[in-house]
């Protein structure tokens, strides 16, 4: 009998041997387990980190062609006829902003609206420098409406609203001081809501650090140069 008790036991050593060991039930000791939902919010995430950036980054070069584009526009073809509209501006109490609005028919410098429709009808260079900065700030304000929603549901908001900050600025003083294509409206007024809006505030964010007052109007510079 205690032959066939050691017997039995050294098979029963062999047979547990060959066994592949039970799987460990994962818990909380298990440092290296993370549950699928978590791994699968987190690849989620990548990708969304990813789209986000992408975004951002068609806002920064939309910018920066709209920058290059409203600089070819005031310091070339555009420059003789945006110089007597800063001219009129320097006496104006209102500023630029005050000019351009009434740069209409009937209004107080409606003359100057004329000089610069002619311009865009009869200037080959004038009138496609002109469009093409209109047209590259359009893009730039579709973008950053874009960028405006992502950056709303971001946690790093503040950082993202400073990232584009400097660029919001440069755009909405030029686009600000540029006639747009209906009279007695900028290129800024021409906008997007959402992207004009974001504009006027990093404008005004610039002003006051610099202490120059929000509510007045920037006096025109003949660049946009950082």
């Amino acid at each position: 009998m205690r032959v066939q008790e050691r017997g039995g036991f050294a098979i029963d050593m062999v047979l547990g041997k060959m066994r592949p060991p039970e799987p460990k039930s994962p818990g909380l000791a298990d440092p290296a387990y993370t549950p699928m939902g978590s791994r699968l919010s987190e690849f989620e995430q990548k990708i969304q980190d990813g789209r986000d950036e992408r975004a951002f980054e068609r806002a920064e070069k939309s910018g920066r062609a709209a920058v290059d584009a409203l600089n070819t526009f005031t310091n070339g073809e555009g420059a003789s006829v945006l110089n007597r509209i800063r001219e009129a501006a320097k006496n104006e109490p209102g500023g630029m902003a005050s000019v351009l609005s009434e740069m209409r028919e009937g209004g107080r410098f409606a003359d100057l609206r004329t000089q610069f429709n002619n311009a865009l009808e009869t200037g080959r260079g004038f009138a496609s420098a002109y469009n093409q900065a209109a047209s590259a700030v359009g893009r730039f304000g579709q973008d950053r409406s874009a960028v405006q929603g992502i950056i709303a549901r971001r946690h790093d908001a503040e950082m993202l609203t400073a990232r584009f900050e400097r660029l919001d600025a440069k755009i909405g003083e030029a686009a600000a001081e540029t006639p747009g294509r209906r009279e007695g409206d900028s290129l800024l007024e021409e906008m997007a809501p959402k992207a004009a809006e974001v504009l006027h505030r990093a404008i005004d964010r610039i002003r006051a650090a610099f202490g120059r007052n929000p509510s007045a109007q920037a006096a025109p510079s003949p660049s946009m140069s950082a």
